[in-house]
């Protein structure tokens, strides 16, 4: 889920992640865990690019999404990694994600593609010893149940953990 609280009517969006749990992040990716962050775990600390722990694990912030049910192509751009070894492109209606990246280590994985805009749909890097899977899609039932996303998602879960 996103990173917010949701507030009453007219209340200021309040954030759920702490910097004790960033801090906990860091330190079990950075020791050799894995993180596997869908859709809107860019959103889980906060709505811009502003520096924070979280942010410079993941590698990546929020910057915003279409409509949640846009039509887009998901291209494998990368096809020799584990995470993408046997996954075809794929069409997904959901909320296309443009994630900032604050990186220049990642491996470029995915990209969507919607009329002449592109954005980065899926990547990895590794922090300290351990390894990160962003994945952009996961907003509705649908994208989760397409085939090529079940598959990606369990070569995800595979190459975060090593195996």
């Amino acid at each position: 889920r996103d990173g917010m609280i949701w507030p009453k009517p007219g209340g200021d969006i309040v954030f759920w992640l702490t910097e004790e749990q960033e801090k906990a992040i860091a330190e079990f990716v950075e020791n050799g865990g894995g993180f596997l962050a869908l859709h809107n775990a860019t959103a889980l600390k906060r709505l811009d690019d502003k520096p924070s722990i979280y942010r410079d694990v993941l590698g990546s912030s929020y910057n915003g999404h279409g409509p949640g049910d846009e039509k887009f192509d998901v291209r494998v751009i990368k096809s020799d990694h584990p995470v993408t070894a046997g996954i075809n492109n794929y069409v997904a209606v959901d909320e296309r994600h443009t994630p900032i990246i604050h990186t220049d280590d990642l491996t470029l994985l995915l990209k969507a593609f919607s009329g002449d805009q592109t954005s980065v749909n899926g990547y990895v890097r590794t922090y300290g010893k351990g390894r990160i899977c962003h994945l952009a899609n996961g907003h509705n039932a649908d994208v989760l149940q397409n085939p090529e996303m079940q598959k990606l998602i369990t070569n995800a879960i595979l190459w975060c953990c090593g195996i």
